[in-house]
C-alpha cells in the first residue's frame, strides 16, 4: 500500500489592511483601493508560484476582482478553486447586509462559477445559509457561531 499523503489548504485572499479592524468602517471604494497601493495585485504571483503543483480553495474578497480583474483569472488559471470571502471585509451583522454584500461580487462569482462562501472573521450565523443556498453556493467554509 501506497501512502499519498494531501494537505488540505485554504486561503483567505484580503487586502492585507483587513488585518486591522481600524479600517471596517472605511466603505468608500476608492480609498480602500488607494489603502490597498496595488499590494493584492503584486502578492498573488508569488503566492501562486510558492503553491506550485498544489491547489488550494482561496476566498477572494471581491473588492479586489473589481480593483484588479486579472487577480481571480490567475487563480482559477493556475488550477485553484475560487470562492468568495465577501465583497468587503468586515463583520456582516445581518442577513440583509449579507445579502447586499453577496449581490456586490454577483458578476465575478458567476464567470468563474464560484461555488464555496467563507465569511469574514470566519464566522456567520444559521440564518445566512439559505441565503447561501438561493445565492447559488454549494458549501460554507464559515464557522457556524
Amino acid at each position: 500500500m501506497s501512502v499519498n499523503p494531501r494537505v488540505l489548504l485554504s486561503i483567505d485572499y484580503e487586502p492585507v489592511f483587513a488585518l486591522f479592524r481600524h479600517y471596517d468602517g472605511l466603505t468608500d471604494p476608492n480609498q480602500r483601493r488607494e489603502l490597498d497601493a496595488g499590494f493584492t495585485l503584486r502578492a498573488i504571483d508569488p503566492i501562486l508560484e510558492q503553491l506550485g503543483d498544489s491547489k488550494a480553495s482561496i476566498y477572494l474578497v471581491g473588492e479586489i476582482a473589481e480593483w484588479y480583474p486579472e487577480v481571480p483569472q490567475k487563480i482559477v488559471s493556475a488550477g485553484h478553486e475560487l470562492g468568495l470571502h465577501c465583497h468587503i471585509h468586515r463583520p456582516l451583522v445581518d442577513v440583509k447586509e449579507l445579502a447586499d454584500d453577496i449581490r456586490a461580487s454577483a458578476s465575478w462569482c458567476k464567470q468563474y462559477n464560484v461555488r464555496g462562501y467563507r465569511a469574514p472573521m470566519i464566522g456567520i450565523s444559521e440564518a445566512a445559509y439559505p441565503l447561501l443556498d438561493v445565492s447559488g453556493f454549494l458549501y460554507s467554509s464559515s464557522i457556524y457561531a
